[in-house]
C-alpha cells in the first residue's frame, strides 16, 4: 500500500488474518493479497452489526432433539447452537458507491473491541 501526498496513517488494527490501515483519507483493507480501498469522503454511515448464525442454531436445536429422543445426550451437540448464537460482528460501511459489509467472528472479544475502536477512528474523521 502506497501513501499518497500528505496522506498519514491514523490507524492500523490486525483483525482475524486480515490488515486494516485507516489514513487521514481512506479505510484501507488488506485480506491475503487483496486491498480494498474506501475513500473517506465518500462514507455516509459506518455501524457495527451482530448477525446470529441461524443455520448452526437449527441445526444444534435438531442435534439436541433427535439426541433426546434417542436418550444419548451428549454435551457436544450444545457447541452448534452456542456458536450459532455467538454469531458474527459485522462492520458496514455504507458509501456512495454502495455497501460494504466486512465481517469477523465474534467469538474473540479482542478482535471485536478492535472493530469498534475502528469504527470510533472512522467516524471521527468523517
Amino acid at each position: 500500500m502506497k501513501l499518497a501526498h500528505n496522506e498519514q496513517i491514523v490507524a492500523e488494527y490486525e483483525i482475524g488474518e486480515d490488515k486494516v490501515v485507516l489514513t487521514n483519507r481512506r479505510l484501507v483493507i488488506l485480506r491475503g493479497k487483496n486491498e480494498s480501498h474506501y475513500p473517506l469522503d465518500k462514507i455516509t454511515a459506518v455501524m457495527i452489526d451482530h448477525k446470529i448464525l441461524w443455520k448452526l442454531v437449527i441445526l444444534g436445536l435438531l442435534l439436541i432433539a433427535r439426541a433426546t429422543l434417542l436418550e444419548n445426550l451428549s454435551p457436544f451437540i450444545a457447541v452448534f447452537l452456542i456458536i450459532g448464537l455467538k454469531g458474527k460482528r459485522v462492520l458496514l460501511i455504507k458509501n456512495l458507491g454502495g455497501d460494504v459489509f466486512y465481517s469477523i467472528g465474534g467469538i474473540e472479544s479482542k478482535e471485536v473491541q478492535k472493530l469498534y475502536d475502528l469504527k470510533d477512528k472512522i467516524l471521527e474523521l468523517i
